[in-house]
């Protein structure tokens, strides 16, 4: 009977205070889950945010050559030692000249000059357009990966000479994201055609991974911001937190492990399992006096007597 009581007791006790922690456990799991999504949305909203500085900073500065004096009229030896202070200042891009006929002027590097007018960002910027981003192209003068930003150059009449462009090569992307990675959380920008543009991680630059068909992807190329759970390149599960850039076009997106989350989660269980350990041996010893009440009243009430 003594049995039976001290089981049913410890049973009326001990569910109500494990149910209470799973209760609580879930609600950890939850608020642990939404601040680490919005701790690692403003994040990679920053990188987007540098992303679009990026972009409005270089496309300034080809405008500012573009209106120059120098420029305009093509006096090239002035031009150089202009877009050589431009270089020295912006060091991440090379400006180049381009005139009428699609061919390279003048620019500060030792490569070669080379003819552009069949390169679509030259004909764009050729027709007026003031902001134009090229999609990635293999650069006819370093032979690197590059994207180009160009504005038009005009002459006094109002009509379009010729292109200022600004060429940033992918190995400076990279270092770009690089400075914006941070152990195992790991930032990478997606250009407009879903292959990996700048990434840590230079082999999948240099193969120009394809990852159109990701979710994040197709959300992030939509204008849209968020997260989603994908398989790595070592098949762990991970959180990629992304955001569509709109003036370029690409989708920065940061990556961290879902084994940082369940580590944080963890922590925390460990943390609240002492808490419930000493929960249930209250419950436990209060249980065994409730019932050794109910079973020998008596001989306890004689103890109480004789205290």
């Amino acid at each position: 009977m003594k049995k039976k009581l001290v089981a049913l007791i410890l049973l009326i006790g001990v569910i109500p205070v494990l149910a209470s922690f799973l209760v609580f456990q879930a609600s950890v799991e939850k608020n642990r889950r939404e601040d680490f999504d919005r701790l690692n949305t403003v994040k990679v909203q920053a990188i987007q945010s540098d992303v679009t500085a990026l972009y409005d900073k270089h496309i300034a500065v080809l405008k500012l050559l573009a209106r120059s004096s120098a420029v305009r009229s093509y006096d090239l030896d002035n031009v150089k030692e202009i877009l050589a202070d431009m270089e020295k200042a912006y060091p991440m891009f090379i400006p180049v000249a381009a005139d009428r006929g699609g061919r390279q002027v003048v620019k500060t590097a030792t490569y070669s000059m080379s003819g552009i007018a069949d390169r679509r960002f030259y004909i764009e910027a050729m027709t007026g357009r003031e902001e134009v981003l090229s999609e990635v192209v293999v650069s006819r003068s370093t032979g690197l990966s590059t994207v180009i930003l160009a504005t038009p150059i005009y002459g006094d009449d109002g009509t379009v000479t010729g292109v200022m462009q600004g060429s940033i090569n992918l190995l400076k992307l990279t270092d770009f994201v690089k400075e914006r990675t941070d152990g195992a959380v790991t930032a990478f920008i997606v250009d407009t055609e879903g292959k990996i543009m700048a990434h840590p991680n230079s082999e999948l630059v240099a193969e120009r991974k394809d990852v159109a068909k990701t979710a994040y992807f197709q959300k992030g190329a939509g204008g849209l911001s968020g997260v989603e759970e994908v398989i790595d390149d070592k098949g762990n599960k991970a959180l990629v937190y992304y955001a569509g850039e709109k003036k370029t076009g690409w989708v920065v997106c940061m990556e961290t492990p879902v084994q940082m989350l369940q580590e944080r989660s963890g922590e925390m269980t460990r943390r609240a399992l002492p808490v419930v350990g000493v929960t249930l041996l209250v419950v436990t010893a209060l249980g065994y006096f409730l019932v050794n009440r109910i079973v020998n009243p008596a001989k306890i009430g004689s103890r109480d007597q004789q205290g």
